[in-house]
């Protein structure tokens, strides 16, 4: 991580008019006699720590995040950024994806392909429609597995993304698209939802 830290930091240095988003999760039990998470994060971040946003209520404006780190938090710390999945996040993260039909075919938080392309569609209509004052950060996950090849359906999920964004250029905020593999006509879309006139092009 220390090696990440290192890397992401050369880059904002270089690009100061760049922000990244972080979501920092402890994915498994420590291990006897380990440390916790929060101490061995804190001892990571601390030779950085004026490049990370500090903790706060409201969801800073790009202007402010520039040159710096976002933390979405979820572990148990604090100090820096917002917590993962609290009242400044609304999350599509539906993952578990199966070459089905209708709804849930394998239970809870599981999605057939045309139920998880409905989700991203949704969630793409919400960032832009139901978020005054950009209030929230909208993270909208295009990824997909189990079931499928994460390869095989970011290819579908991709086209599905490219498209409902459209040639149109029309301006929107579309959130923060998480996506696998994505391709120069997809990321120039999205680029232009900021400015306006799209292309057409490969997603």
């Amino acid at each position: 991580f220390d090696a990440v830290l290192a890397t992401i930091v050369a880059f904002l240095a270089s690009n100061p008019t760049e922000t990244v988003v972080m979501r920092a999760k402890e994915e498994h039990t420590p291990a006897p006699g380990s440390l916790p998470f929060a101490d061995l994060w804190r001892k990571s971040v601390a030779p950085h720590l004026s490049r990370f946003l500090p903790a706060a209520d409201a969801l800073p404006a790009l202007g402010a995040a520039r040159g710096r780190i976002l933390v979405l938090r979820d572990a148990d710390f604090d100090g820096v950024g917002i917590r993962y999945g609290g009242e400044l996040m609304r999350i599509q993260d539906v993952w578990d994806v199966f070459d089905a039909e209708g709804e849930n075919p394998q239970g809870p938080n599981t999605a057939s392909i045309p139920q998880k392309l409905r989700l991203i569609r949704a969630h793409m209509r919400a960032a832009a429609e139901n978020n005054p004052g950009g209030a929230r950060l909208f993270l909208n996950h295009l990824s997909g597995a189990t079931g499928v090849a994460p390869a095989a359906f970011a290819e579908i999920s991709n086209r599905a993304a490219f498209e409902a964004i459209g040639a149109d250029g029309r301006r929107r905020p579309l959130g923060v698209l998480a996506m696998d593999y994505p391709g120069e006509g997809l990321i120039y879309r999205i680029i232009r939802t900021n400015f306006g006139e799209a292309r057409r092009g490969p997603p």
